[in-house]
């Protein structure tokens, strides 16, 4: 039944390589377990599947990935100490292991705004990602955003946020320039004290 999915751990118990038609056939029966507390802290399946080994959190990506794609698989979601997935990916298996396995869970040019997501949870990674998806720069995302709206909004993320953002104005098109922030109705610069300020 869902219900013992979800009390027993059971996708946790079979996200192993040798497990795999079992753990398809759980998650088939019951997404939602993949979005679901495992543990009395609070941590969530991927998270936990990243402790186990870089196959498990590859097999929970992936079935993120095809049952939540708006929520990008899981992969930013943050645990109880507001540390994204992925973020705990690079730190466990290394930045490039765990990018090869965000690759083949996200493929590049597949028309989901990873690089908007990477901006907003983990954007000191973001220009790491682009070589690895330069189409992916072009998209938007679910609100019409472009990337380069996406990153002056979120560049209160970065180390030195005003900085930041006067680089990604100074790096813009014309086009970019002239384009209102669909979210805020805001022009660029406006859009970047509006972030700073928000710090």
């Amino acid at each position: 039944q869902e219900k013992d999915i979800q009390d027993y751990c059971l996708l946790l118990h079979s996200c192993y390589p040798n497990a795999r038609r079992r753990f398809n056939y759980l998650v088939h029966w019951y997404p939602k377990a993949l979005d679901s507390s495992i543990s009395p802290n609070g941590s969530s399946l991927i998270h936990t599947a990243i402790l186990h080994s870089l196959n498990s959190f590859r097999m929970v990506l992936k079935a993120g990935m095809r049952y939540y794609p708006g929520n990008m698989g899981f992969l930013f979601k943050k645990d109880i100490n507001g540390t994204t997935a992925c973020f705990s990916a690079f730190l466990l298996f290394g930045f490039q292991n765990s990018l090869e396995c965000i690759k083949e869970c996200i493929p590049p040019s597949s028309e989901h705004p990873i690089l908007h997501y990477v901006a907003k949870h983990v954007p000191r990674f973001l220009e790491d990602f682009i070589p690895h998806y330069p189409h992916d720069v072009h998209i938007r995302d679910d609100r019409g955003r472009s990337l380069f709206h996406t990153r002056l909004a979120e560049s209160y993320n970065y180390s030195d946020s005003s900085t930041k953002g006067s680089t990604f104005v100074h790096e813009a098109t014309d086009e970019d320039i002239e384009e209102k922030d669909p979210v805020t109705g805001l022009y660029p610069f406006l859009l970047v004290s509006s972030s700073v300020n928000a710090d």
